[in-house]
């Protein structure tokens, strides 16, 4: 992903939320479209920025500042959509209490679900086939 992509990782509560918070700001106030995209971040990023809350649906906070919180059920349910296209046919194979038990078990399923997800916002284009985002910060979970 080269330089478009910066990752904020860490411990928790040593302040990653907010060095990435500050830097995607930064950015955005250096002309470039930015996006902030937490892992269940609670929001804490549009708190901080003075923003109402975003949950899982990618929202321009401030000029060319763009944050979303990503969690895994909502990434999985717009992964399906984007797949099967039918909201009917999500409903039928994922709501499924049985797949929904199976899914919890798959090893790992979850993170990449979230960085499918980040993928797809750095894949994104503009009309003139530039990226959508010149920056893409990450607020990664605690490590």
């Amino acid at each position: 992903m080269g330089s478009r992509l910066h990752v904020f990782s860490g411990k928790g509560g040593v302040g990653k939320t907010s060095a990435a918070t500050a830097f995607a700001k930064a950015s955005a106030d250096a002309g470039e479209r930015v996006l902030l995209a937490e892992f269940n971040g609670g929001d804490r990023a549009a708190r901080l920025l003075r923003a109402d809350p975003v949950g899982s649906d990618l929202r321009e906070v401030l000029q060319r500042l763009y944050v979303v919180d990503m969690n895994p059920e909502d990434a999985i349910r717009e992964y399906a959509l984007l797949t099967f296209r039918f909201e009917a046919v999500y409903s039928a194979v994922f709501e499924n209490r049985f797949v929904r038990h199976f899914l919890r078990l798959v090893p790992s399923l979850r993170e990449l679900v979230m960085l499918g997800k980040l993928w797809f916002h750095h894949q994104e284009r503009r009309p003139d086939g530039t990226p959508r985002f010149d920056t893409i910060v990450l607020d990664a979970p605690a490590t």
